[in-house]
């Protein structure tokens, strides 16, 4: 039990420290530009994904921008990520640094994508 107790220990006092720079740089670097800046970002892929009216994908790269939006929100606010739920709830908990509006910002994203797509949002 003692020795268990030692390495608990021992993996807390090195998990608590600073979040570390690089790793903050290093994550918005990674993410900023998938979210909208290339032509492989997930505005690119969502706006494809829509007039093919294939909505596995619509719901698959919504996810995915979600995931590096958040990725970025809490590596900006220095917070560690605390997983894949409760996102908004933990932003705006942890968080000082946040877009405004932010939690009606992801409900309106989510409603839209649950709508159903317009006849003329298709190729043909």
């Amino acid at each position: 039990m003692c020795l268990l107790f030692l390495v608990f220990y021992e993996l807390k006092t090195r998990a608590n420290q600073p979040y570390p720079e690089g790793l903050r740089q290093a994550i918005v670097a990674k993410n900023y530009p998938i979210l909208r800046q290339n032509i492989s970002s997930y505005m690119h892929q969502i706006e494809l994904a829509v007039l093919r009216r294939d909505f596995v994908s619509i719901n698959h790269r919504v996810a995915a921008l979600l995931a590096s939006y958040f990725d970025i929100i809490f590596a900006i606010n220095y917070v560690a990520h605390p997983g894949e739920k409760r996102q908004v709830e933990y932003v705006l908990k942890l968080c000082s640094k946040l877009p405004h509006n932010l939690e009606q910002l992801v409900l309106n994203l989510i409603e839209t994508i649950s709508l159903p797509l317009s006849p003329t949002c298709s190729r043909k």
